[in-house]
């Protein structure tokens, strides 16, 4: 396997380079230190070899932070190859990538998500699946595969997650020549505890047999009558890191707060009119009335209701709720 670039940014600003394709099932991945120095975090591989392979296979004479930030932001491939395979560069997910395709879905790895799965958990598959994606999925770390004959759903977590998974062409043969299979399977998840979720692997819109309005119809009526979740995948490889993912959420959850709101401005007075906007009933506007009649943030804050009533477009509800917002204690 090629080794891969893949960068991973963080809401604020922190920079990590993962990289796969080496002679390991551990997470490895880059750093910006201090003094422009290059931290390796490598699992079980000596950081020496890390490195090694890195100038190997992209020609470099030493280990620069801005080119391989780079490296790792371009498509083309670069260096030399390793044993005949081509070396290819990725551009890092989340970028706009224009067209992602099976390729792209390759450079994919389970253990280099943001937030991994953090403890064992075990994952019932049916032993009629892929061999080949079940290997992929053992080496997933803390992900333990138990093969059995499962009556309901090819991924099963009891209780909580159920996924049924489709090849396009079996979806066709199991919509039109196998007695409606997809429906009686879909519709068996359904009667199980937890979350139902169909993975359809490759491209629906890319066959003839099913017509579009066929596709709808059927899209439609697992989505809103049966209530099925429908998740499409480029590849069986594509598949093995959101059956991951499916199983991290579903576990353990996301992982991290979601920001209730965008960045906040640098400057200090909008930064502190942005706060205040954070209150119930507060407007762009209003902020910075607020902010012109009290003089900062914490005036406000320890205002009372009368006080705050004072300034135009605060009525007594209103006041109220500002009030119950600082006064209120933090949820445990």
């Amino acid at each position: 396997m090629p080794i891969r670039l893949n960068l991973w940014t963080a809401p604020n600003g922190f920079e990590r380079i993962y990289i796969s394709g080496l002679n390991t099932t551990d997470k490895v991945w880059l750093q910006k230190g201090a003094r422009e120095q290059i931290k390796i975090t490598s699992g079980g591989l000596p950081s020496a070899v890390v490195e090694r392979a890195l100038l190997d296979a992209y020609g470099l004479q030493r280990l620069d932070w801005d080119e391989l930030i780079e490296i790792a932001r371009t498509p083309v491939p670069r260096g030399k190859p390793q044993t005949g395979a081509p070396i290819v560069a990725t551009v890092p997910f989340g970028m706009n990538a224009g067209h992602w395709t099976s390729e792209d879905a390759e450079a994919l790895d389970a253990d280099t998500m943001a937030h991994p799965i953090p403890e064992p958990t075990t994952l019932l598959v049916d032993h009629r699946e892929p061999a080949e994606l079940k290997d992929r999925l053992r080496v997933i770390h803390n992900l333990i595969v138990q093969e059995e004959q499962l009556e309901v759903g090819d991924y099963v977590i009891p209780g909580l997650l159920t996924i049924e998974r489709k090849t396009i062409n079996d979806l066709v043969v199991s919509i039109t020549e196998d007695a409606r299979r997809l429906f009686h399977q879909t519709d068996a998840m359904t009667m199980v505890p937890g979350s139902s979720v169909l993975l359809l692997e490759g491209d629906v819109y890319g066959q003839q047999r099913l017509t579009l309005p066929n596709i709808a119809g059927t899209l439609s009526y697992l989505a809103v009558i049966q209530g099925v979740s429908v998740l499409p995948t480029l590849s069986l490889p594509h598949s093995v890191y959101m059956i991951a993912k499916l199983v991290r959420h579903r576990v353990y959850g996301l992982g991290y707060d979601i920001p209730l709101r965008g960045t906040a401005p640098k400057h200090t007075a909008k930064a502190a009119a942005f706060v205040l906007e954070g209150l119930p009933g507060v407007s762009a506007n209003l902020a910075y009335r607020l902010l012109q009649h009290f003089g900062s943030v914490q005036a406000v804050a320890t205002a009372t209701e009368a006080q705050l009533r004072a300034v135009e477009g605060i009525g007594p509800s209103k006041a109220r709720a500002i009030c119950e917002v600082f006064s209120s204690p933090a949820e445990p």
